[in-house]
């Protein structure tokens, strides 16, 4: 049995297709910038993922914004109330 490297342990391959235009376009980009089309994927998939990250932490302190929303409106009526008697 063949032992597999540091680096392929640490990788996931995976196929899919291209339109046949998308292709074409994406293989001259590369030549373009003078980069593999594998790195180019994987920079465009760490910007997409670092994207979403960032959607989705905006999208939970909404959350917990509007949860704690009511309780922080009550809270300040509460404090309508007090007064300081000097």
């Amino acid at each position: 049995m063949g032992t597999l490297s540091k680096r392929a342990k640490e990788q996931k391959i995976f196929n899919f297709g291209l339109p046949l235009n998308l292709y074409d376009e994406f293989n001259e980009v590369s030549k373009f910038l003078k980069n593999t089309k594998a790195e180019l994927l994987r920079e465009a998939i760490r910007e997409i993922v670092q994207k979403a990250k960032e959607e989705m932490i905006t999208a939970r302190l909404m959350e917990a914004y509007e949860a704690n929303n009511k309780f922080l409106e009550k809270d300040a009526e509460d404090w309508d109330y007090v007064s300081i008697e000097v």
